[in-house]
């Protein structure tokens, strides 16, 4: 009676193991590929590009291309912070809230174009913004006209979008926006 008990559990786990594997191979394709390029006139033989954490590290302006699975560009092309973040956003609405004592907002501006020859959902859950080293609070807030939330969008091939992102960060500190679907980071952005 034990083998035969022994004989189904090693069934079992060899039964769970080629699953998982054929799980694998099945969702393979849906991972980022996490080769990034910028393509801001690099020439052959140019200083690679520097990194944090072992993930290449971008500027503000950098136009950065990721290949694979839901293929795109992305740029940040403006960064607010601090008090001049607080005055644009207080003109928003009223009843807009200061920051929290050591605190300020940071505001930034990403640019996404869907390279891929499928369509792409993007939206300002991919560019979180990490302060210290720590995530950014989303802000919950009104912007004021001329500066439209990056909201959620579905991009068919060749389509493009731009907004703003607002988060509550640690006043003063050393900011990066990091590129960040399905929670694996791919690119930051020295802010």
């Amino acid at each position: 009676m034990a083998s035969t008990t022994v004989k189904i559990i090693i069934c079992v786990v060899i039964a769970l193991a080629v699953l998982g594997v054929v799980a694998c191979v099945a969702c393979g394709n849906n991972i980022p590929s996490s080769s990034l390029s910028d393509t801001t006139g690099t020439t052959p033989g140019a200083v690679e590009t520097p990194s944090y954490a072992g993930v290449a590290l971008y500027n503000v302006g950098d136009v950065i291309s990721m290949s694979g699975y839901n293929s795109l560009q992305f740029s940040v092309q403006e960064v607010i912070r601090g008090d001049e973040a607080w005055s644009i956003i207080r003109s928003g609405n009223m009843f807009n809230s200061e920051p929290d004592a050591g605190y300020e907002y940071i505001m930034y501006k990403v640019w996404v174009k869907n390279t891929d020859s499928d369509k792409i959902s993007v939206g300002s859950y991919s560019f979180p913004v990490y302060a210290n080293g720590v995530e950014g609070e989303y802000a919950f807030v009104a912007l004021p006209d001329g500066y439209r939330d990056l909201n959620m969008a579905e991009l068919l091939p060749g389509g493009e979008t731009s907004g703003w992102i607002v988060k509550e960060i640690s006043a003063g500190a050393d900011c990066k926006m990091a590129y960040e679907p399905f929670g694996t980071i791919y690119a930051y952005v020295q802010l």
